[in-house]
């Protein structure tokens, strides 16, 4: 079934997504509830002012991996952001600057760790120097 994939399809529209929901909502396949996350996701992208997630019931979105893969992914991003405005706020911006940069690939782990570290160093200096052993410079690709 391409069903999450009408939006992208030449001539598409909203009403079209509608009939896709209605038939996907019928449909009695084992992917339907992840097939339903994309096809809301999907929408959203080329017809942003529906809210196309509310079209699915909310016991079929808890049902769907591909939905708490969406929130697990959202939760990782705001927490990076946080921690990034702490240690800003903390060592600078000038020091915070390669540090941050390592911070963007972070895994959870490693979020929770710069945040004890956050908690724990009252002494600035400290902390950045614990931040700078944790969070290694990291190295530019060189040009060829």
């Amino acid at each position: 079934m391409a069903l999450p994939f009408v939006p992208f399809a030449r001539g598409a529209s909203e009403e079209g997504v509608r009939a896709s929901f209605a038939r996907l909502s019928k449909a009695n396949v084992a992917a339907r509830d992840d097939m339903l996350v994309a096809l809301a996701v999907n929408s959203t992208r080329i017809f942003p002012g529906s809210d196309w997630g509310a079209r699915i019931p909310k016991e079929i979105r808890m049902k769907s991996s591909f939905y708490d893969q969406i929130l697990a992914e959202g939760a990782l991003e705001a927490k990076r952001a946080t921690v990034t405005r702490w240690v800003r706020a903390r060592v600078g911006p000038r020091n915070a600057a390669p540090l941050t940069a390592s911070l963007r690939d972070a895994d959870d782990a490693r979020l929770d760790r710069v945040t004890e570290l956050l908690e724990s160093k009252k002494d600035d200096d400290a902390l950045l120097a614990a931040l700078r052993k944790l969070l290694p410079a990291r190295s530019r690709a060189r040009r060829s």
